[in-house]
C-alpha cells in the first residue's frame, strides 16, 4: 500500500511546487526527466499486464487438461467399481456352489460308505452254492457302487476346481480394490492440484486487476506532467529562469523519527504485485504514537487528511525544497506556521504498526532521504 500511497502524494507535492517554485528551464528539465520515468514505468507496466494475461491463458489450458484428466480417471474409477461388483458376485456364486458340492460330496460319501458295508456283509455271509441269480445281484451292486464312487471323485474333482476359481475370485477383487484405490488416490491428487491452479488463476487475475490500476495512475500521472510541462513552456516575464541552489550538505538533516526503513527509495521490487514500483519517498517502521519531528526549519504549506495517507503535513524549507511526511496521527502544526529544526509537527499512528512516510523534493525532483538524512 506504501507504494501506491507514494505515487498519490506526489499530487499534493506537485500543487506545492506550483504555488512556491519559479517556472523556469531547470524545473521544466525536470520535469521532463519525472514524465520520462513515469512512461518508462507505464510502458513497462503494460508489459507486465501482458505477461499476467498470458499466464492466465496458460492456466486456463492446464485447468482445462487437468477437467479431462479427472473426467477419464472418473470414468476408469466407474469402469474398476463396476468390474469389483462383477467380480464379488462371481465370488458369492462361487461360495455357494461350493457349499452346494460340499452337501453332495458328504451325501454320496456317507451312500457309498454304506454300500460297501452291505456289500462286504453280504460278501461274507453268502452261501458258497448260490446260483446265477444271486451272481447278478451281486455284479449289480458292484456296479451301483462303482458308479456312486465315480459319481463322488466327480463331485470332489469339481470341488476343488470351485476352491481354486473361488481363490482366483479372491486375488482379482483384492487387485482390483487395489487399483480402485490407486485411482480414487490420482483422483484427489488432482482435485488438490485443480484447486491450485484455480487459486492461482484467481491471484493471476488480481494481479492483472492491480497492474491495470497501475497502469491507469501512471497514465494520469503522465497527462499531469505532459499538461504541467506544456505550462511550463509558456513564457513568464518577471520569473527567475533557474532554480536558486540548494546550500543543505549530505547527511547533514535530522532523522524525523527514531525507527528502521522499512520501504527504501527508487526502483524498487513491490511483492505483492511483483511487479516493480517506482518509490518517490522512503517509509520508516517506528513505535506508536512516536513524535515525528521537522527534519530543516520551514513553514507549513499543507497540513490535513490527504485520500489513504491519513493526515499529512508539508513543510516549505525555502530554495524550493520541500518536505513532506505521510501516515501521521496527531498532527500539532497548523498550516503558516514555521517551524525549528528538530520541532515536532506530529505523532505517528497509535496501530500496531506504526509507520512513516519521508518525501524530499527540490522542487519538482524528488530526492533520496537516505543521502540528505545523517548517518546513522
Amino acid at each position: 500500500m506504501g507504494d501506491l500511497r507514494a505515487k498519490r502524494l506526489r499530487y499534493a507535492v506537485f500543487l506545492a511546487a506550483w504555488l512556491a517554485v519559479p517556472c523556469g528551464h531547470a524545473q521544466l528539465h525536470s520535469k521532463e526527466l519525472e514524465l520520462k520515468r513515469v512512461q518508462k514505468e507505464l510502458e513497462k507496466t503494460r508489459r507486465e499486464i501482458e505477461d499476467y494475461k498470458k499466464l492466465e491463458q496458460g492456466l486456463d489450458g492446464e485447468l482445462q487438461k487437468i477437467q479431462t484428466r479427472n473426467e477419464t480417471a472418473r470414468g476408469k474409477l466407474i469402469r474398476l467399481q463396476r468390474s469389483i461388483r462383477v467380480a464379488e458376485k462371481k465370488k458369492n456364486e462361487l461360495k455357494s456352489q461350493l457349499g452346494s458340492l460340499g452337501l453332495a460330496s458328504g451325501f454320496w460319501r456317507t451312500e457309498v460308505e454304506d454300500e460297501l458295508r452291505g456289500y462286504t456283509a453280504a460278501w461274507a455271509s453268502r452261501n458258497e452254492s448260490f446260483g446265477s441269480g444271486d451272481l447278478w445281484v451281486e455284479a449289480y451292486r458292484r456296479g451301483a457302487i462303482l458308479e456312486k464312487a465315480r459319481l463322488l471323485g466327480s463331485l470332489q474333482g469339481l470341488g476343488h476346481k470351485t476352491e481354486l476359481a473361488q481363490a482366483r475370485t479372491q486375488i482379482q477383487t483384492q487387485q482390483l480394490l487395489d487399483k480402485t484405490l490407486q485411482a480414487e488416490l490420482e483422483e484427489q491428487n488432482r482435485r488438490q492440484e485443480y484447486k491450485e491452479k484455480k487459486a492461482a488463476k484467481a491471484q493471476t487475475q488480481e494481479k492483472v486487476a492491480a497492474a491495470m490500476q497501475r497502469a491507469g495512475e501512471l497514465e494520469q500521472s503522465a497527462q499531469a506532467l505532459t499538461s504541467l510541462i506544456r505550462r511550463l513552456n509558456r513564457p513568464q516575464p518577471g520569473k527567475a529562469g533557474r532554480l536558486a541552489p540548494w546550500e543543505v550538505g549530505r547527511n547533514s538533516l535530522a532523522w524525523p523519527a527514531a525507527g528502521s526503513v522499512v520501504k527504501a527509495f527508487g526502483r524498487q521490487r513491490n511483492l505483492e504485485l511483483d511487479a516493480w514500483v517506482i518509490n518517490q519517498g522512503i517509509l520508516i517502521e517506528t513505535r506508536p504514537g512516536a513524535p515525528v519531528m521537522a527534519v530543516e526549519k520551514g513553514r507549513v504549506i499543507f497540513s490535513g487528511p490527504f485520500k489513504s495517507y491519513g493526515q499529512v503535513m508539508i513543510l516549505d524549507h525555502g530554495e524550493n525544497f520541500y518536505s513532506v511526511y505521510g501516515e501521521l496521527g496527531q498532527l500539532l502544526k497548523s498550516k503558516g506556521q514555521k517551524v525549528r529544526i528538530g520541532e515536532p509537527i506530529a505523532n505517528t499512528g497509535s496501530g500496531d504498526r506504526a509507520t512513516l512516510y519521508l518525501e524530499l523534493r527540490h522542487g519538482a525532483e524528488a530526492l533520496d532521504p537516505l543521502i540528505w538524512l545523517k548517518k546513522k
